[in-house]
Parts: structure tokens; C-alpha cells; sequence
């Protein structure tokens, strides 16, 4: 019993195992059973479990990509559909705004329609029968408006017309039913300003009587034979210009010369309408006027027009023109950079803009002309050649207008060469019932650009013969009125300032007595003529005059220094020279002769810089350049003198002048 284990010896007995105990470790022991089969009862059921879930995962899986490409089947069913549907709402969208867009094209084309309508005329059946049927006559009264509308050849803008049809000229012959043209034509009648014109063709007797009506005015009739349909049809088309389109219709009478017509239509037109026509009424007045060589007349006009629209650029340009020929000079400066400002804004539509790149340069031109500033004028007209659709008799004014700037200028080479060019492009002009008119027009341009170029060289006896045979031409044309114009304010300045210089005193002041006192070009020549004859205080009276009347204008304050010069004032002289070159800073003369009364006075360093100022204005000058030379010869530059007198030996200069270059060479030497 020694060896029995100690947990089952019963104390107090004969080693015998407690029931109670053994009971207890049988039941736990069957326990243990129970719970293990039940867990294992368990874990198979959970295997089962878990092969179900395994297979409803697969069944779910299966059904979940069958649902899905159920789904993304219809997703790209709903996909096509919207986009179906979007691009046929895009399309009605895009298809009510091209409706809209032609509906509102339609409404501004027809609110903004000014054009002339001619609608078919009634004709007797026995015209109609020959084929002269309604729509005939109206297709030909288009082609007479449409010629006169061609002929009207105007500087002015369309738009600036209170009543314009322009080149908007149709024959419109009723649709039948309704239509897209039929609703445009009614919708053009509605909201435009058309111009509608209609009429008849009836017999009165043997004749026939054409009438044109333009919208509800009366018509005027015209009788004639069946075979004057044509002049009859010419006549109603006038009759129908000159109510409609009265500015053009004086216009076409102008260039038609016919000129009492023409004033006939111009001068109630500026008594009534708005400011506007009113001014341009004013211009075809003018125009007129100028065609009949009543340019102060003219001028007036022009004022008055200018008065009524201060900013009317073609006013301005045509009282450019007249304040000029009249010797109005400070008139014509203002008028001509007015002109250039209104040209250079883009907002001004009273010329038509396709005609404005021509009408600058010879405005430009003018102004220049008035300041002394002959190299820029001389490049204007070289523009204005290289520009379209110019006028031949403008581009002819160029060539002499340049070659008159060269003469100017002192460069009297190029202005001989340029003269010689100028034959080639008149030749073409001298044919026709005009070949007198303007063969004497040609003569006299080439005498005013001789005549120039002998006064800026000082030949005096050259001046005086050229100034004589153009005042003998003039005087020979057969309209008086252009020889009392021209004359008095273009040639006797310079013909009695030619007399004075050659020492016929009494000729000279009984012809500058004839010109006018309002005339910047006479007054100067007064004063040099008194200067010729020493009477020093009446000479600067008139120059005092001629500076207040054209106090932009050099040449008064330029002829008033070369007085005090002769007179001995250097001093006075230079303060004159001065104004001159402030007034006109490209006049290359107030600076040359300021370079000379510096000499004179012993400052021939200060004068140097003098010299070398007019020579970028007149780099051709004989003159300049042998007063240059003198200037650097007492300046103690010798080389640089000797430089001068071989530019100005090749030049063209005075023959007193050529005497004096070779004994400053022989001196310099």
C-alpha cells in the first residue's frame, strides 16, 4: 500500500477510493466526451456552413457580374440618350439662333436701308406690245441714275447725306405669294428709309408724257414723240437726281459746266435744312463761284460753310485754296493745318475716305509753302504721285509744285530737271476742246517756276522779263475776271518788285498802288520796293503791316531783316532773322543771313553754326555755301573754307556772286 499514490489514500480507512470522488471524475471524464463530440458536431456543422457560404459567395459573384454588365449596358443605353438628346436640343438652339441672327440681319439691314428702289412703270399696251414694257422703263431709268450717280465725281463722304441712297440703286418687281424675298421687301418698306420711285408713261394725243414720282412727291412730266423716249426717260431720271440727291445733282450740273444750273440748285440749299448740308451747300456754292474765277466770292462762301460747321474739313480745305489765290495768307495757314487735323482724325466722315489720302498731301504742300519749309513740300508731292486713282491735272500741279519748292529752295537744278519731266505728262492734257486753256496754264507754270528760281538767285533782269511775259498771258485770256483775280496778287507784286530791283522806280510804285492792301505777297513787295529806294521808315511801315496782317508768316520778318542789312542795322537785322526762323524754323534764308550779319560783325564762330542750320533746309545754295566758306575763311579754317568754295563753284549762283567766289578762292589760297 506504500506505493499507492498519495491523492486517493483515504485517511482514517483501509486505503479503499471515496465513491463520491470516483463519480465525480467519471461524470467529468464523460463530460469531456460529450463536449468533445459536440465540438465536433460543431466544427462539422461549420464546415458545412462555410461550403454553403462558399457557394452562395459564388452564386452572388455570378449574379453581381451579371447585374453589372446589366448596369453598364444601360449606362451607355442612358449615355446615348443624353447625348441624343443634347445634340438635338443643340441643334434646335442652333437652329433658333440662326433664326434669330438672320431675323435681327434682316431688321438692322432693313432699318438701315437707304437705297432707291425703282419699281416698274405703267406703260400704254402699245409700248408694251414693242417690248417697252414697265420693267423696261424702269431698268432704264436705273441706268440714267446709276450714269449721273457715276459722273458725280465728289469729295464728300456718303454717310454725311441727310438723305443718301448712294450706290444702293435696284429695280424691284413684286413676288407672287409669300416668300422669303417678299417678307424682306415688305419688312425694307417697313423699317427702312427707302426711296422709292414709280411712274407712268401715258399718251397725250400723238405724244407721249413721261413722269417720275419719287414716294408721294408729284411727279414732273415730260412730253415728247415716240421716238424722244429715250431724251424723255433722261430728262424724269434729272428730275429725280435733283429731288432726291440735290448736292449730287449741282454737283453733276457743275462738272457738266453748267453753271448757272448748278448755282440755281446750291443756293436755296443753303438757306434751309440742317447745319450740316447747309455747309455743304456753302462748298458747291463756292465751287461754282471758282469755276467762274469769282473767288472772293468764293471765299466767303467757304467762311460761311466753316462758320456753320466749325469742324468741316472740306470747308477748311477750300478756304485753304481761295485765301491763298487772294494773298490771304494767315487765313490760308490756319484753314490748312485745320485741314490737316480733321484729316488725321480717324472720326471725320465728311470725305470720302477712299479720296482723303489724296487730298492731304496738297494741303500739306500749302502749309508748307506759307512757312518756308520747301523739303518737306517737295517730299509731299512726291507722295501724292505715289498714291492711286490721283488726278492727272493734280499729279501735273505736283511736278511743277515740286520743281517751284526746288526753286525755292535755291536748288535751281533739280527745279530744271524736274521741268523737263513735266512736258511728258501735260502733252497728254493739251488735246480737246480745253488744249488752249491749258497749254496756257502750262506756259504759265513753267514761267512761275523761272520766275522763282531768278528771284532766289536776285537776277533781277530775268525776274523782270519772265514777270512781264506772264502778265501779257494772262492778260490775253478770254475770261477778264481771271486776269483782274490772278494778276494783282500773284504777278504785279513781283513784277514791280522786278522793276524796282532793275531801277524803274515809277513803273514799280504805279503798279504795286493797283494791288490790293489785304494781300500778304503786295505788302511785302511794298516794302522791298521802298527798301530798293532807300526810304527806310516807310519800308518797315509796310513790312510792320504785312507782319500784323500774316503774323505766322516768315517772309514779312525775313524781307524786314534784309532791309535793316541794306540799311546797316546787323543788329536789328539779326533780331528780325530771328522771328523769322521761330515763325518758319525750316526757311533756310533768315538763317543764312543771320550767318551773314554775324560775319559783319566780326562773329564769323557763331555764324558757322548758322550756315550749317540752313544747309539741312537748302544743302544746294551757291550762296550758302560760298558766305560758309567766308565765314570759315575769316575764322582762320582754311580747309574748311576751301571745301565750301568747291561745293559752291559747281552750284548755281549769281554772276556777281561767281566774282566774289573767285577772289575768296584766290584769297583763301
Amino acid at each position: 500500500m506504500g506505493d499507492e499514490p498519495e491523492g486517493l489514500r483515504v485517511s482514517g480507512g483501509g486505503g479503499s477510493l471515496d465513491p463520491a470522488a470516483m463519480s465525480l471524475a467519471m461524470g467529468a471524464a464523460a463530460q469531456n466526451e460529450r463536449v468533445a463530440s459536440c465540438a465536433e458536431a460543431f466544427l462539422e456543422t461549420q464546415r458545412e456552413l462555410a461550403g454553403e457560404q462558399k457557394a452562395l459567395v459564388r452564386l452572388q459573384a455570378h449574379e453581381l457580374r451579371h447585374e453589372l454588365g446589366l448596369r453598364h449596358w444601360s449606362l451607355r443605353v442612358h449615355h446615348i440618350s443624353d447625348v441624343m438628346k443634347l445634340a438635338f436640343e443643340f441643334s434646335v438652339a442652333v437652329i433658333l439662333l440662326a433664326v434669330v441672327a438672320f431675323v435681327g440681319s434682316a431688321i438692322w439691314s432693313a432699318a438701315h436701308d437707304h437705297g432707291l428702289v425703282i419699281e416698274a412703270f405703267s406703260v400704254p399696251p402699245d409700248l408694251a406690245a414693242r417690248g417697252l414694257s414697265g420693267e423696261v422703263v424702269a431698268g432704264r431709268m436705273l441706268d440714267r441714275l446709276s450714269a449721273m450717280q457715276a459722273q458725280t465725281d465728289t469729295l464728300r463722304a456718303s454717310n454725311s447725306y441727310t438723305n443718301n441712297w448712294g450706290d444702293d440703286i435696284k429695280v424691284q418687281i413684286p413676288d407672287t405669294g409669300i416668300s422669303i424675298g417678299e417678307f424682306n421687301r415688305y419688312l425694307h418698306q417697313w423699317l427702312g428709309h427707302q426711296t422709292h420711285i414709280g411712274g407712268d408713261v401715258v399718251r397725250v394725243g400723238s405724244r407721249l408724257m413721261v413722269t417720275a414720282r419719287a414716294g408721294a412727291d408729284a411727279g414732273q412730266g415730260f412730253s415728247g414723240a415716240d421716238r424722244d423716249v429715250d431724251r424723255l426717260l433722261q430728262q424724269a431720271a434729272e428730275a429725280v437726281y435733283a429731288r432726291t440727291q440735290p448736292y449730287r445733282y449741282g454737283i453733276f450740273l457743275l462738272e457738266h459746266d453748267k453753271l448757272a444750273q448748278a448755282n440755281a440748285v446750291f443756293a436755296p440749299l443753303t438757306q434751309s435744312g440742317p447745319p450740316s448740308e447747309r455747309a455743304w451747300a456753302y462748298v458747291g456754292l463756292g465751287n461754282v463761284q471758282s469755276a467762274e474765277n469769282l473767288i472772293p466770292e468764293a471765299e466767303k462762301n467757304a467762311y460761311a460753310g466753316v462758320a456753320l460747321e466749325p469742324g468741316f474739313a472740306l470747308g477748311l480745305y477750300r478756304l485753304e485754296g481761295f485765301a491763298a489765290t487772294l494773298g490771304h495768307e494767315q487765313a490760308a495757314l490756319e484753314a490748312g493745318q485745320g485741314t490737316l487735323r480733321l484729316l488725321s482724325d480717324t472720326a471725320q466722315n465728311d470725305i470720302d475716305p477712299a479720296k482723303a489720302s489724296s487730298l492731304r498731301p496738297p494741303v500739306a504742300w500749302q502749309v508748307d509753302d506759307l512757312l518756308g519749309d520747301y523739303a518737306d513740300e517737295a517730299k509731299q508731292t512726291i507722295t501724292l504721285r505715289g498714291l492711286e486713282n490721283v488726278l492727272r491735272v493734280v499729279l501735273e500741279n505736283s511736278i511743277y509744285t515740286q520743281a517751284g519748292a526746288a526753286a525755292e529752295a535755291h536748288d535751281l537744278r533739280a527745279a530744271r530737271l524736274l521741268l523737263a519731266e513735266a512736258p511728258a505728262l501735260t502733252e497728254a492734257s493739251t488735246n480737246g476742246k480745253n488744249g488752249a486753256i491749258i497749254g496756257n496754264e502750262t506756259e504759265q507754270n513753267v514761267g512761275e517756276v523761272e520766275l522763282l528760281g531768278a528771284l532766289a538767285q536776285k537776277n533781277w533782269r530775268a525776274a523782270l522779263r519772265i514777270a512781264r511775259r506772264m502778265d501779257a498771258v494772262e492778260a490775253n485770256l478770254d475770261s477778264a475776271s481771271v486776269a483782274n483775280l490772278y494778276r494783282p496778287t500773284q504777278i504785279w507784286p513781283l513784277l514791280a518788285l522786278a522793276e524796282a530791283k532793275t531801277g524803274n522806280f515809277a513803273p514799280a510804285r504805279a503798279l504795286i498802288e493797283r494791288t490790293p492792301l489785304d494781300c500778304g505777297p503786295c505788302l511785302r513787295a511794298r516794302g522791298m520796293i521802298r527798301a530798293a529806294e532807300r526810304n527806310w521808315s516807310a519800308s518797315a511801315f509796310w513790312f510792320a503791316v504785312a507782319a500784323k496782317q500774316g503774323p505766322s508768316i516768315p517772309f514779312a520778318w525775313f524781307g524786314w531783316g534784309e532791309m535793316l542789312m541794306a540799311k546797316g542795322d546787323d543788329d536789328g537785322a539779326i533780331a528780325k532773322f530771328a522771328l523769322a526762323h521761330q515763325k518758319g524754323p525750316h526757311f533756310a534764308d533768315p538763317l543764312e543771313m543771320w550767318g551773314e550779319a554775324l560775319t559783319r560783325k566780326n562773329r564769323s564762330d557763331l555764324a558757322l553754326a548758322k550756315f550749317e542750320e540752313a544747309a539741312r533746309y537748302a544743302p544746294n545754295w551757291g550762296r550758302l555755301h560760298l558766305k560758309w566758306g567766308e565765314a570759315l575763311h575769316w575764322a582762320g579754317d582754311r580747309d574748311g573754307a576751301q571745301k565750301q568754295f568747291a561745293i559752291a563753284v559747281h552750284l548755281d549762283i549769281a554772276p556777281s556772286e561767281r566774282s566774289q567766289l573767285g577772289r575768296m578762292e584766290a584769297g583763301n589760297g
